[in-house]
């Protein structure tokens, strides 16, 4: 719109600059008009994105808040709990028969069986802190994208009517001496 409003603007000057007539037409209006054209275009399409936009963050916020809120119920089960319960039970259960079998033959524990119980141990600590840390932070992401979304719509209305009002005031002040112009 705006390539066409100069070129327009070019024939105006071709037909300016003939010779055979006295009327003469002002110049700039067709520019001015291909960038207002311009502009109502550029505007439609941003306003159609900033709603496809806020419309996905939408649905993204609910599709984030049900997935964060059935992982953590999950993560939170009873039979999450009973199951590291009954690791770590099982864990030192099997440790103390396999010290008494061997305390039973008389020989001494390899160390290296040692460490291995506690590094067992130090995993299954880690298995819960781990658990721990996805729950909170699964509520860290619930909680930031339902802000997003509400900043998001916030500071896109303010956006808007500042870019639309200051825009449609700099056309206004461009297009008035073209209009006092064209009364004459």
């Amino acid at each position: 719109m705006r390539g066409l409003g100069k070129n327009l603007d070019s024939v105006i000057l071709r037909f300016n600059q003939l010779d055979w007539t006295d009327l003469e037409l002002p110049q700039g209006v067709a520019k001015l008009t291909g960038k207002y054209a311009g502009y109502l275009s550029e505007n439609y399409m941003k306003n159609r994105q900033a709603v496809a936009v806020r419309e996905f963050v939408s649905e993204g916020d609910t599709l984030v808040a049900v997935c964060a809120d059935a992982l953590v119920e999950l993560l939170k089960k009873q039979e999450v709990q009973e199951l590291i319960d009954n690791e770590e039970t099982g864990l030192q259960n099997n440790y103390q028969a396999y010290l008494q079998r061997v305390e039973a033959l008389g020989q001494l524990p390899p160390l290296e069986n040692d460490r291995h119980y506690l590094e067992l141990i130090s995993d299954l600590e880690q298995a819960k802190s781990i658990r721990d840390k996805c729950v909170s932070g699964l509520r860290s992401l619930k909680r930031a994208h339902h802000k997003l979304l509400t900043q998001l719509e916030k500071r896109e209305r303010l956006d808007y009517w500042y870019e639309e009002l200051t825009e449609l005031n700099t056309l206004a002040l461009q297009l008035s001496p073209l209009i006092k112009e064209l009364k004459k």
